[in-house]
């Protein structure tokens, strides 16, 4: 499993973020762990990959050692200054 790690941005909306979607999230995080090749990459940019969760978007780039989470937001705004 890869280690996680959080960007500022993305720690502050899951501070902020009701606790279903919170629960939702996390698991999507583990899931994502074990196998982040599971999701496509953003158009215009190999490194990043997103992960769809309804109406939100996990944006995160991986390496052989950690998964970072680059931002997690509403899809109207998440793909803003990346």
């Amino acid at each position: 499993m890869l280690d996680l790690v959080l960007s500022n941005n993305s720690q502050r909306f899951l501070n902020k973020c009701p606790s279903p979607l919170y629960e939702i999230i996390t698991k999507v995080l583990e899931e994502l762990r074990a196998d982040p090749k599971s999701s496509g990459t953003l158009k215009g940019n190999s490194l990043l990959h997103k992960k769809r969760i309804g109406k939100y978007r996990i944006i995160y780039r991986f390496d052989t050692t950690s998964l970072v989470i680059v931002r997690i937001g509403h899809r109207k705004n998440v793909y803003n200054r990346l």
